[in-house]
């Protein structure tokens, strides 16, 4: 359907469209496939609503859908807070003050809370105790096929994970039948939903299992549904599991279509389906979780009454139905932002979506190119959108070709150090905002350190979030690249951290306001945890999260926000820090103690190494960056909080300055230290360069310059976390070389049996994820899915008391896995706190699962995200800098649409042979500081620009058009006497690439 409407000067049209079909060509890009099933749990493939998690294996005939909800954790909420730390900071100080630093770190280590490790021993990593939750799977879906898919031709299998409408597929033949399954979890629904079809009647079998290693008595079974109800172990407490733990509840729903399909319940656990045409497998979870002060044991929730409910919230609704509202929901925020880079303009124009939406809205008609990509965009389309209910699929999709060759994803990240596809860099761009949406949304936890997905009763750092990068790093993006809404949970738990914060900050330390340390849990938890100071006395925590309030204003300058949320969580740690602060024999006001995070150095009074000292470069950064964002937030408040903020003013103009050492770097501790770990992974010592704001090139030139020489002593090995932070560090310092071999770097393939650990140089597994050492994946245990293998564990970890005991024969989870000759069967002797479920898994081709130890990748795809951004456009609320760091001869080619800057501002660019073509900027509200942009040595002044409008400017920076947006529409505002000057000669305008990104804006899809 068109719609077309007409005045003086312009013309609107709107298009309606297949929501499920990719927008602008983005289709090709976007998509994450392979041509045989997950072996590992490395391979599969994630889904994710924000709250439900799942990893798609594909397999045949066996297949497993791995589960995780977001706020199933050990524990409950406890005050881990530290009288006696009190009473020792003094001594500490004054042991600093002495030059006694290998004193002062042992002093300090009393401080802390109860010890919270998980160490490496010559069996594998072994919990020792924890004071912090950890986050636990929630099981598994197994679909067990019949017996005639053994028979599958391989050389039709593909699976795919397309990231435009955040679903799985995986298509296949056996003989003339095309078998097809899809899957997606729903946000408005809460559910995961899968659907196996055929393109032949009657040839949909297959039997379904739902199973938990957290299991509490036997599954319930009706005519059409699975009810699995379980409980997270206890507090995990020097290697003993206490009590119970949280509640949980998963209900599974089958829904058969076809006149001979068979549905019906097998021995009180398993659901059968035979001879349909196609069925609807629906999945919900629910917990006893209710709130980060409650104990989930005193919950009044019922969790199988919520997921029960949450499965009858969808009666009435056909498969199609359910994806329509998941695509409504998600496209709108994904479709925000489009990237594509190239190394020559063909390659653009190829990804250009001219089929749908290039009509001519003069001649309504399409151009010759748009014929022919219509034609290619149909063929591809045709057999990799999801399904209508009554669709048969026709073939299959060989995915990428490379010739005769496919060309999986695995395949295009070994080949990226040979040809640095650019395509590459825009899939894993993309990847790491479609896992944002798929980890964080309103109401959701916070995304941990695995996101929300994690096969691990004892995930690698128990999966809570890391305050000294990890959670910072995983939100970076969301402003910049158009998420802002995911931002939310990381508020959420702010909130929750100024309540237990102050409490910490008055028990531990005995100051007002509120404190936060290196880590935090689903219960917001506050106090330093035990271990060593050289990661757990570091309180500046709380202060690095409440920028991220600061900065959301800065990006939509919502008042409201940064007065009724924003402010108190800034001023409440600004009450701590004012507090923390003391005097040094120069007068400056520094902090003592203090620690550069996880990063020792050489005591000059010992030789030993130490890590508490005083006036770390990032304390004071970071106190700067809070303590200036508060002073500009009363100032936009209206100058309310006088008297305050008269004494952070004051603060600021004695704080400690930024030192450099002896050989021009940045100094990272108050004294020029021995450095016994030269390429430290932390780049703690850089704050003010990125994230902060401290250093830049027009104020801080000779700072720069010595950042730049911190980075080359630095390095560039190190974990996938810390070559993100150096790619945006040397974004910030505007050197696309440096930037460019930092991503470059990033794209090395992660075996998922690789298990050494490594510091020095992280990577990528097959299905993207980013791989942080260490990690461990034990080997092949004879096709069984082990809770552990070859490894002698303390049984009680798992949620057993009474001893520890040997697991290396393999003891799984799931059906089949136990074999009679393996000699497991009942644990005598041993009384579960927590049942382990056993249960035989059959004919499985899955590989390497370790139950017990983790796998560490985290959310890292996230901060490569952020740092691609920092390369192409960067902004600090008075002004904006396009492409400061864009590799021309890598990326020569390229536009992007949808860039976030400070001050309201969204902004779209093209480039050609790596100069600026075309860029537009549209504000949301009118900003008083927004002034200028710039562009290498050029300079526009854009103080004038109005919200509602789109202004475009060509590559001189001169101002083309603009726009007015009514209700999402674009329109000529008939302020170039050219346009109607053309018109009536019929005078086509020429159309350069963002003229063809402005069109396609105003001829956007309606949903």
């Amino acid at each position: 359907m068109e719609v077309s409407v007409s005045d003086d000067d312009s013309q609107w049209v709107r298009v309606e469209k297949n929501l499920a079909s990719a927008e602008d060509g983005d289709g090709d890009l976007l998509k994450v496939e392979f041509f045989e099933p997950a072996t590992f749990w490395t391979e599969a493939l994630p889904l994710g609503n924000g709250k439900l998690g799942a990893m798609v294996f594909g397999g045949i005939p066996l297949d497993l859908i791995m589960l995780n909800d977001d706020t199933l954790y050990t524990g409950g909420p406890k005050d881990w807070n530290n009288p006696r730390a009190r009473d020792l900071l003094p001594k500490v100080r004054e042991a600093v003050r002495e030059g006694k630093f290998s004193d002062a770190t042992n002093l300090a280590s009393q401080m802390l809370g109860p010890y919270c490790q998980v160490v490496k021993g010559s069996n594998g990593f072994v919990l020792i105790s924890t004071n912090l939750s950890l986050y636990q799977p929630l099981g598994a879906i197994e679909l067990e096929l019949d017996d005639s898919h053994q028979r599958f031709d391989p050389d039709s299998y593909h699976r795919q994970l397309d990231l435009d409408t955040a679903t799985v597929s995986v298509t296949y033949t056996v003989e003339d039948v095309t078998y097809t399954r899809e899957y997606f979890t729903s946000n408005p629904q809460q559910v995961l939903a899968v659907r196996l079809s055929a393109d032949k009647a009657n040839s949909v079998s297959f039997a379904v299992t739902l199973l938990s290693p957290l299991q509490e008595g036997p599954s319930q079974t009706t005519a059409n549904q699975i009810l699995v109800r379980g409980r997270a172990p206890g507090d995990v407490v020097d290697s003993s599991v206490t009590g119970h733990g949280m509640a949980f509840a998963v209900a599974l729903e089958v829904r058969v279509g076809g006149e001979s399909g068979v549905l019906e319940a097998v021995d009180g656990q398993i659901l059968r389906v035979q001879n349909a045409d196609w069925a609807l497998i629906l999945l919900s979870t629910s917990t006893s979780f209710d709130g980060p002060f409650r104990s989930p044991l005193l919950a009044d929730k019922d969790p199988s009454q919520q997921a029960i409910a949450a499965l009858k919230g969808t009666e009435g609704l056909a498969f199609d139905a359910l994806l329509k509202s998941h695509l409504n929901d998600y496209q709108p925020m994904f479709r925000r932002l489009k990237l594509r880079l190239a190394k020559s303009e063909i390659d653009v124009l190829q990804t250009e979506e001219f089929a749908e939406n290039t009509v001519n809205t003069a001649t309504g008609r399409s151009s010759p190119r748009a014929d022919v990509e219509q034609a290619r965009i149909q063929d591809s389309q045709e057999v990799t959108r999801p399904l209508g209910e009554n669709e048969k699929t026709s073939g299959v999709n060989k995915g990428s070709r490379k010739g005769d060759a496919k060309i999986s994803t695995r395949d295009r990240l070994e080949g990226f150090a040979e040809d640095q596809d650019p395509r590459m860099v825009t899939l894993l761009f993309q990847y790491g905002r479609y896992l944002m949406l798929a980890s964080s949304r309103p109401g959701t936890m916070v995304s941990n350190l695995q996101g929300i997905w994690n096969k691990d009763l004892s995930p690698a750092w128990r999966c809570v979030p890391h305050i000294n990068i990890n959670l910072p790093m995983n939100y970076w993006p969301a402003e910049t690249c158009n998420l802002s809404e995911c931002h939310g949970p990381l508020f959420d738990i702010v909130d929750t951290m100024t309540i237990n914060g102050r409490i910490t900050a008055k028990v531990n330390y005995g100051l007002e306001g509120w404190v936060g340390h290196h880590n935090v849990d689903i219960w917001g938890q506050t106090a330093p945890v035990g271990g060593d100071p050289v990661w757990a006395l570091w309180p500046m925590g709380g202060a690095w999260l409440s920028l991220h309030l600061w900065e959301h204003y800065c990006f939509t300058l919502d008042k409201t926000f940064l007065s009724d949320r924003a402010y108190p969580v800034l001023k409440g740690c600004a009450q701590f820090l004012l507090g923390w602060l003391i005097e040094d024999t120069n007068g400056n006001l520094i902090t003592n103690p203090s620690t550069s995070p996880e990063h020792y150095f050489v005591s000059p009074d010992t030789g030993n190494w130490a890590s508490v000292a005083y006036a770390s470069a990032m304390d004071l950064a970071i106190i700067r960056e809070l303590f200036e964002s508060l002073v500009q937030a009363n100032q936009i408040l209206g100058d309310k909080d006088v008297e305050f903020v008269s004494k952070i003013k004051i603060t600021l103009d004695r704080l400690g300055p930024v030192k450099l050492a002896h050989d021009g770097c940045l100094l990272e501790w108050g004294e020029d230290f021995e450095d016994p770990e030269v390429n430290h992974r932390h780049m703690s010592h850089l704050f003010g360069l990125f994230p902060g704001h401290t250093i830049t090139h027009l104020k801080t030139p000779e700072l720069c310059h010595a950042a730049k020489k911190s980075m080359l002593k630095r390095g560039e090995i190190g974990p996938g976390w810390s070559m993100a932070w150096k790619n945006a560090l040397w974004a910030r310092l505007w050197n696309e070389e440096h930037a460019y071999r930092m991503v470059v770097r990033m794209f090395r393939l992660i075996g998922p049996q690789e298990t050494t650990e490594r510091y020095d140089g992280g990577g990528l597994y097959c299905n993207l994820f980013n791989a942080h050492p260490p990690f461990q994946i034990d080997g092949n245990f004879g096709g069984r899915l082990l809770i552990a293998g070859n490894i002698s564990v303390p049984f009680n970890v798992l949620g057993f008391q009474g001893g520890s005991k040997d697991l290396s024969g393999g003891e799984s989870i799931f059906r089949g896995a136990v074999s009679s000759s393996s000699g497991f069967g009942q644990e005598s002797g041993f009384v579960p706190a927590c049942k382990i479920r056993l249960s035989p898994l059959k004919n499985s081709n899955l590989k390497n699962f370790n139950f017990v130890f983790g796998i560490a990748f985290g959310l890292r795809f996230c901060r490569f995200t952020g740092a691609i951004a920092e390369m192409l456009l960067q902004s600090d609320g008075e002004s904006l800098y396009l492409l400061p760091a864009l590799p021309k001869t890598a990326w020569p080619f390229g536009k992007v649409e949808g860039l976030r800057g400070r001050g309201a501002a969204t902004v779209s660019m093209v480039w050609e042979h790596g100069v600026l073509v075309e860029f537009s900027i549209d504000v949301d509200v009118k900003s008083p500081a927004l002034k200028t942009v710039h562009y290498q040595e050029r300079t526009v002044n854009i103080s004038e620009v109005l919200p509602s409008h789109v202004y475009t400017y060509n590559k001189d920076l001169k101002l083309q058009h603009s726009r007015l947006k009514v209700n999402g529409f674009l329109r000529s505002d008939g302020n170039r006497a050219m346009t109607s000057v053309r018109r009536k000669l019929k005078q086509p305008l020429k159309e350069t690439l963002f003229s063809k990104m402005q069109r396609q804006e105003k001829n956007r899809v309606i949903t």
